[in-house]
C-alpha cells in the first residue's frame, strides 16, 4: 500500500510539473550507454566528461581482480570524448572506493579531489573521507587527518584553485557545516555561513564571491524536500533560489553557468532558473514515464553551450543549451 501511494503520488508530481512550468527544450544527444552513472562534469577548457560509474569493478570483474569484499563494489572514475568516445578509467593505484559520492576538477584541469568510503582488505572505513589525485591517475592523497567530525563530504574547488570547499557533519546531514582547507591540506577552517539547514552538498560560483547550497529536509513519503539558497562566502547575505515544493522533492544536483547568470538543477527533467531566483524553465523532456526514469547530474560547459547530464538507465546524454541562457 505505501508503495502504491508512492507511485501515485509520483505520477500526480510528474503532471504537476509538466504542466505548470514554461519549457524551451533544446537539442539533446545521446553520447554514451551507462546505467549506473553520477556526477557528470566537463573538464575545464576541455572536451573530455568525467563521471562516476557506480559498482564498474563489480559490474566487469574482468577489468580488475581481487576485489576484497562483496560490498566493496569498486565505483571508478572514468572519463569520455564529448562525443563518447575514448572510454578511460582513473587508475587510483590499485586502490578500491566504495560510493564515491561526488568530485570535482579543479580549475586548471590537473587535479580531481572526490569523497568516498576508502576499502582496505576486507575493512570499509565508516565514515566517507575527502581524498585528492591527479586527473591523469596514480598516487591518492588523503586530505587532510582530522577526527573532530565523522563525516566529510561535497568537496569543490574555490575558482582561483587556492582552496577546497566541503561540508562537515556527525550525523549524515545534520548538525552539517562548511568549512575550506587550502589544495595542499593546510590551514582547515570554518566559513561562517548559517542557512538553519541541513546541508547536502555545495558549489562555488565562478567569480569566487557565492556559494550555492543543496538542502536536504525531513523525508516526505519517501522522498526529501531540498531546497536551493545561495550565500555569500563571508555568510552576510543569502536568498533563496528554489523553495517551491512542487520541484523541490528530491536530489537537485545544482549546477551554476559560467557567467553566473543562471542555475540548472534536476527535479525528474532538467530545469534552468536565474541566479537571483525566479521562475524555473524546463529545457530537457522525458515524458516522466516512469518514477524510475529522470535526467539529473547536469553540468555546465566551460563555454556555456553545453549541459552534459545523466538520464536514469540509458546513459549520458548532452542538452546543446536554448539560446536565451547562452552568455551574453
Amino acid at each position: 500500500m505505501r508503495l502504491l501511494k508512492f507511485i501515485i503520488f509520483s505520477l500526480i508530481l510528474c503532471l504537476f510539473i509538466m504542466c505548470g512550468y514554461e519549457s524551451n527544450i533544446g537539442e539533446i544527444i545521446y553520447i554514451y550507454p551507462c546505467a549506473y552513472m553520477e556526477a557528470t562534469k566537463w573538464i575545464p577548457y576541455g572536451l573530455r566528461i568525467f563521471f562516476i560509474y557506480d559498482e564498474y569493478f563489480y559490474l566487469n570483474p574482468g577489468n580488475k581482480q581481487g576485489i576484497p569484499n562483496e560490498k566493496a563494489h569498486g565505483d571508478a572514475i572514468c572519463s569520455i570524448d564529448s562525443d563518447g568516445n575514448n572510454f578511460n578509467i582513473l587508475e587510483m593505484d590499485d586502490n578500491y572506493f566504495w560510493d564515491i559520492g561526488s568530485f570535482d576538477i579543479s580549475p586548471d584541469g590537473n587535479n580531481i579531489v572526490f569523497e568516498a568510503f576508502k576499502v582496505d582488505g576486507t575493512n570499509i572505513d565508516e565514515y566517507p573521507s575527502i581524498y585528492k589525485i591527479s586527473i591523469n591517475g596514480g598516487k591518492i592523497n588523503k586530505l587532510f587527518e582530522d577526527n573532530e567530525y565523522k563525516r566529510d563530504y561535497s568537496p569543490v574547488w574555490s575558482p582561483d584553485g587556492d582552496w577546497i570547499y566541503f561540508i562537515r557533519s556527525n550525523d549524515y546531514y545534520k548538525d552539517s557545516s562548511i568549512w575550506k582547507i587550502k589544495s595542499d591540506g593546510k590551514d582547515l577552517t570554518r566559513v561562517n555561513i548559517n542557512i538553519g539547514y541541513q546541508i547536502f552538498s555545495i558549489k562555488c560560483s565562478n567569480d569566487g564571491k557565492y556559494i550555492l547550497i543543496e538542502t536536504i529536509n525531513r523525508p516526505i513519503i519517501d522522498e526529501d524536500y531540498h531546497y536551493i539558497i545561495i550565500s555569500d562566502i563571508y555568510g552576510t547575505n543569502s536568498w533563496t533560489v528554489l523553495n517551491n515544493n512542487g520541484l523541490c522533492i528530491g536530489r537537485k544536483y545544482p549546477c551554476i553557468s559560467p557567467d553566473d547568470r543562471w542555475i540548472c538543477f534536476a527535479s525528474s527533467e532538467l530545469y534552468i532558473t536565474p541566479f537571483g531566483g525566479g521562475d524555473p524553465i524546463r529545457v530537457t523532456e522525458n515524458g516522466c514515464e516512469s518514477i524510475y526514469f529522470w535526467d539529473f547530474a547536469p553540468h555546465w560547459s566551460s563555454d556555456g553551450k553545453w549541459i552534459v547530464f545523466c538520464r536514469n538507465n540509458w546513459g549520458i546524454y548532452k542538452l546543446k543549451v536554448p539560446d536565451e541562457f547562452l552568455p551574453k
